[in-house]
């Protein structure tokens, strides 16, 4: 009997479509860090307010004064990440490794409430501080793994059933760049590198594998645990046990250097900007390594959850259009229902979105109404998708959050095909 070879699926996961799971989001995660903040860090002049809190309100101070409304933004945690690095590096013991300090002056931070009592901010504290927030935020992501099953039992069971038809249809690859193992959790059989029964990270396996049923958590996962080995106290396996007491503490650990100058925690999760220079350790680097090749060899592309701001990503989906054949790309995202049409709609989504899938923007329309734009909220109403009128730029795009996406897998998959 012959066997009918399944379509290459690209599945490209974000934030976005773990949230419903009870993952926390982009504002969670500030609210999260202005907590956790207080432990060491609350200014010497005001009790309530976190060093944390001080350089996100300043930064967004900052971009208010954009004289073009329009273009003024709002900061969030992954930026901050970088702020107190760039700062860490700027006010360090030896500040002659960065080479901006030839030219630009600091404005004087506020005094802290130290453990040691209070203290002018320095590049350790900075330093310290965002080795703990990264370590809480680890932290939190395996507590909240742990019951994401049980807390979400109806959204899990959708999302489960997904996922498995995924894998039934198509021969899928999945890139993850969340910390979550809601995936492996539906689908545990999929490769990851990793050693199944010593958790060592095999980067050969990768190399030398031509199937496809995987997933790479391009910037880290929850079971990744820096246990070490004779050669690197800093190694990563995987620990299978969630329950299990890890040992990843960036915040004891020496800092990955730059040559920037601008160091990055030693952790065994990705976070904050400078993205590039985190991933240059295993098994990072031999997961984004592959893939420029399993873009290149994919058949079809799901985006699901993403937003589109990881350049690294990016530009390694730069086959998505070429050659002659047209690859369906399908993006699940949420919208509220005032957002505008792919036509109308100016913020960094759809710009960087239609730089990573080109894309003419006002080329979007309905399945039933080729030259019209669309009304976001009857899209929604109707489990209907934006899609591009160009037959050799086939992209859809789903506005009704990833829940609801995955209660209507037939669509999903029809748009795939």
């Amino acid at each position: 009997m012959e066997t009918i070879s399944k379509k290459k699926l690209m599945v490209i996961i974000g934030a976005g479509a773990s949230i419903e799971l009870g993952m926390p989001s982009v504002n969670e995660v500030d609210v999260l860090f202005s907590k956790w903040a207080k432990e060491g860090y609350l200014l010497a002049n005001d009790d309530e307010k976190t060093l944390y809190c001080y350089l996100r309100d300043e930064v967004n101070r900052h971009y208010s004064l954009n004289p073009k409304i329009g273009l003024r933004k709002k900061t969030n945690f992954e930026e901050l990440l970088y702020v107190i690095l760039q700062l860490s590096a700027a006010l360090g013991d030896d500040n002659y490794k960065l080479p901006m300090n030839a030219f630009w002056g600091l404005k004087k931070l506020p005094k802290i409430n130290s453990y040691k009592g209070e203290k002018f901010v320095d590049g350790n504290h900075l330093r310290h501080l965002c080795s703990h927030l990264v370590d809480k935020l680890t932290i939190e992501f395996r507590e909240r793994c742990k019951s994401s099953k049980e807390k979400h039992q109806e959204n899990f069971s959708e999302f489960e059933k997904f996922i498995n038809s995924l894998n039934d249809d198509f021969d899928v690859a999945f890139i993850t760049l969340n910390y979550d193992d809601l995936i492996t959790q539906a689908c545990p059989e999929l490769f990851t590198g990793f050693n199944e029964n010593t958790g060592s990270f095999d980067a050969s396996a990768v190399y030398e594998r031509s199937d496809w049923g995987l997933i790479y958590h391009l910037h880290g996962s929850v079971h990744f645990d820096m246990q070490g080995e004779p050669l690197n106290m800093h190694a990563i396996k995987w620990n299978k046990d969630l329950h299990s007491t890890f040992s990843g503490n960036s915040f004891g650990r020496n800092t990955q250097d730059t040559s920037e100058g601008i160091d990055m925690p030693t952790s065994v999760i990705v976070a904050g900007y400078g993205k590039s220079n985190q991933i240059q350790r295993v098994p990072f680097r031999t997961y984004y390594s592959r893939i420029d090749e399993i873009a290149t060899r994919a058949d079809a592309f799901l985006f699901m959850g993403y937003g589109f701001n990881d350049f690294h990503l990016n530009n390694s989906l730069h086959s998505i259009r070429c050659g002659d054949i047209k690859r369906p790309v399908v993006i699940i995202d949420w919208a509220s229902d005032d957002q505008d049409p792919m036509q109308f709609r100016h913020d960094d989504w759809s710009y960087n979105l239609c730089r990573t899938i080109p894309v003419n923007a006002s080329e979007m329309a309905t399945e039933r109404y080729k030259h019209t734009a669309p009304d976001i909220s009857e899209l929604k109403s109707r489990g209907e998708f934006e899609v591009s009128s160009n037959p050799d730029y086939p992209l859809s795009i789903w506005y009704g959050g990833f829940i609801d996406a995955c209660k209507n897998y037939t669509k999903i998959r029809a748009e795939l095909k």
